[in-house]
């Protein structure tokens, strides 16, 4: 989770001079009719950080939301605390984490996934290997856990969402997972279509809240 590559500055450096791994550019410049393109009206700034340059860029008011792909909570806890720990002593505070391909989750330890002032709002895989999402919410924010919106089709659409309350406002942050992985019981065109049909009833029933979605 932690880049421990020597010379980190000039890796990153590097990494930001890479057009390829630029999302706006690569895409921009795949619409041959620019009618069509909609990134012009959609600018993405895309930049890589270090860990410590990162800080910079993390407001020291406000809610800060964290997402990361995680590939195992089981496996990365250690390095999910020594970062929180390392953010919250730079007087950084992340409010919000979301993860996703937490994998399943082993429920007889379940100290193992306490993060000090922090909730955690799961939903694994019950059957297959991989895939899950969770968010762990930090204890300064009341929120309330949207069960009708917990998903879990597993490798097609995962999903997990929670309205966070406050005096000023109220906004909703749902967390999703798709899969790449191959079904044999749907080609690649079937599964993205029935991806999509989730996806959209799943975005139709949190606007139901008429609240702000993040």
């Amino acid at each position: 989770m932690v880049n421990n590559i020597s010379n980190e500055g000039s890796f990153v450096s590097n990494l930001n001079k890479n057009s390829q791994l630029d999302f706006f550019e690569r895409n921009s410049s795949s619409f041959v009719d620019s009618d069509i393109n909609p990134y012009p009206q959609n600018m993405i700034s895309e930049t890589y950080f270090d860990i410590d340059n990162a800080f910079s860029i993390i407001e020291q008011a406000g809610v800060n939301l964290l997402n990361l792909n995680i590939a195992s909570l089981n496996a990365k806890i250690d390095d999910l605390k020594l970062l929180i720990g390392k953010l919250t002593s730079s007087k950084r505070q992340i409010h919000l984490i979301c993860l996703q391909e937490i994998w399943k989750l082993d429920e007889r330890n379940g100290n193992l996934f306490r993060i000090p002032d922090f909730k955690l709002v799961a939903n694994p895989r019950k059957c297959h290997q991989g895939g899950g999402v969770a968010i762990y919410v930090h204890k300064s924010l009341h929120h309330s856990e949207l069960m009708e919106c917990f998903v879990m089709e597993e490798m097609i659409f995962e999903s997990v969402a929670i309205e966070i309350k406050s005096k000023e406002n109220s906004f909703i942050v749902g967390n999703f997972y798709r899969s790449n992985r191959e079904l044999a019981n749907l080609n690649s065109t079937e599964k993205f279509s029935y991806f999509m049909t989730q996806f959209e009833k799943w975005i139709t029933d949190l606007e139901k809240y008429k609240i702000p979605i993040f």
